[in-house]
């Protein structure tokens, strides 16, 4: 796990209540990414897709085996700025009873800057193993190009990880439509 991970990680503290449903519209550009079985146990993530519309960018991943009530975490890494070499924000979604998620911005030095107030919202059907979380575009600056990189973990303090693409790769580039 890469030093800018691990800040970030570590400084997701406080989650906020969130909105269930999501609407991205069928028009949005969009990339998928296939990571079947490379982790081996829960939490491998199999599928992601990350869509950028004209109001929202939407992440659907699919991972093997969520299980309502066990410590889960998500994190979707974004890069909106092609010309820089780090990520701009991360999302953490912590699974437990219920969702709850937390967005922030990251300094240029991998450290997180604030937490972001925004409308994003996410839902899991832990029959189909998936999890949708949607951001408004507005609360990532409007970019005009985004990818992502994410990483599922079962109990952090255990460090059972799993990334999407690789750790430290992203996703293609998606144009805003």
């Amino acid at each position: 796990m890469t030093r800018v991970l691990l800040r970030a990680v570590a400084a997701a503290a406080a989650a906020f209540p969130l909105v269930l449903g999501s609407v991205v519209p069928a028009a949005a550009e969009s990339t998928a990414v296939r990571d079947r079985g490379d982790e081996g146990g829960r939490m491998d993530i199999w599928t992601v897709k990350l869509s950028h519309g004209p109001r929202s960018v939407a992440t659907k991943v699919r991972v093997r085996d969520f299980r309502r009530g066990q410590q889960q975490e998500i994190f979707v890494l974004y890069d909106v700025r092609p010309g820089r070499r780090s990520l701009e924000y991360a999302a953490r979604i912590y699974l437990v009873e219920s969702p709850r998620l937390q967005l922030y911005k990251v300094r240029a030095d991998g450290t997180p800057d604030h937490t972001i107030r925004c409308r994003d919202r996410v839902t899991v059907n832990y029959r189909r193993d998936v999890l949708r979380y949607v951001v408004p575009r507005t609360c990532l600056r409007r970019p005009n190009q985004v990818r992502i990189n994410m990483m599922s973990a079962r109990k952090p303090d255990e460090l059972i990880k799993d990334y999407a693409p690789a750790e430290g790769k992203y996703t293609q580039w998606v144009s805003r439509t």
